[in-house]
């Protein structure tokens, strides 16, 4: 009985090897984004919009005030995913075309 349990699992190894070539692969880039806006704009709701016109999809978002002294700054986080053939240089180019943001950040996601 040992011997067929030890043939039947090296047969299950090797057919979960054979189909592993052929299942589908994440082609996905996973990527953290931040967003400083310029004062009080509503660059966030913004940000979201060019994402998705870009065909890049947020799928956590967070909103971040940081003070020094009396002054705030906010800053919005994304985790976004996009597809690995998708021009970096595109979300940086709509992104910068919008009005009041003032620092943008994109970095590999751990």
């Amino acid at each position: 009985m040992y011997v067929e349990s030890v043939g039947v699992t090296v047969l299950g190894l090797l057919a979960l090897t054979a189909l592993r070539r052929f299942e589908d692969k994440d082609d996905l880039e996973r990527r953290h984004l931040s967003v400083v806006p310029a004062g009080d704009s509503d660059g966030f709701s913004s940000v979201v919009r060019v994402l998705a016109g870009v065909g890049i999809k947020a799928t956590e978002a967070r909103l971040e005030k940081r003070y020094r002294g009396s002054e705030s700054v906010a800053i919005a986080a994304f985790d976004i995913v996009y597809p690995k053939g998708l021009d970096a240089t595109r979300l940086f180019e709509s992104i910068q075309q919008l009005n009041g943001v003032r620092r943008v950040v994109v970095q590999h996601r751990h």
